[in-house]
């Protein structure tokens, strides 16, 4: 059989999937302290399944980069940069995260290669890929807004945060501070994954969900949204 031949047959599939954030998924993913639920997010995904919509988890790249699911090699930084954030020395400290920072997009672009390989693959064979899910707060994942990690540290010591809020972050902190530090931009991660789509020539609706909105509400935008591109 010729490589690019389609195989047919009959069965009960939808050929209709979705791609989301690993943490939508599964907030068992999420950065310390910021997790607004306990596992996947019901509101989100069932009525996603109910509309017979499969799910494709993306990988989460903080997790693959930033120390496991604590995000132990992001943390180290936060005391330095805490430290300096007001000194001299903090154009050098800046200077060292970016290059750690460097490394990580790097990481970014080899695994949307594989991603993208995927997504063309489903396309190929009949497939309708309705979008992509992304958290719309994350420095990898944010569509509209992001955040960064060294602004985030030094904008944090600035409104009065402790070393510690940042070390040992609480959820009711986190949804305190967290919403007013993030920025209009793209995070790493969805940036190369776009990227590597529109190489591969395919154009793919993104969809932004906000988590310190009303879960029930932003979820129920973001399926009601999903559902219009039948």
């Amino acid at each position: 059989m010729p490589k690019n031949q389609r195989v047919h047959f009959a069965d009960h599939r939808s050929r209709r999937v979705v791609y989301v954030s690993s943490c939508l998924l599964d907030q068992n993913r999420r950065y310390p302290g910021i997790a607004v639920g306990a596992g996947a997010l019901r509101d989100l995904f069932l009525p996603l399944a109910e509309n017979g919509i499969g799910v494709e988890q993306l990988p989460c790249l903080e997790c693959l980069g930033w120390g496991g699911v604590s995000r132990t090699s992001s943390l180290r930084f936060m005391p330095t940069i805490f430290r300096y954030a007001d000194s001299k020395l903090f154009p050098i400290v800046r200077g060292i995260v970016r290059i750690w920072l460097l490394r990580y997009r790097r990481l970014c672009k080899k695994v949307v290669k594989a991603i993208a390989i995927d997504m063309k693959n489903l396309v190929d064979n009949g497939y309708d890929i309705v979008g992509i899910i992304a958290m719309n707060d994350s420095p990898t994942c944010g569509v509209t807004k992001t955040i960064g990690i060294i602004d985030f540290v030094a904008k944090s010591k600035s409104m009065g945060l402790k070393l510690e809020d940042l070390t040992s972050p609480s959820f009711d902190k986190m949804k305190e501070v967290l919403p007013s530090l993030l920025v209009t931009g793209r995070g790493l991660f969805m940036t190369e994954l776009l990227f590597a789509l529109r190489r591969q020539a395919i154009v793919q609706r993104v969809f932004e969900f906000n988590p310190w909105n009303d879960i029930k509400t932003e979820a129920g935008r973001v399926v009601g949204e999903i559902l219009q591109t039948r």
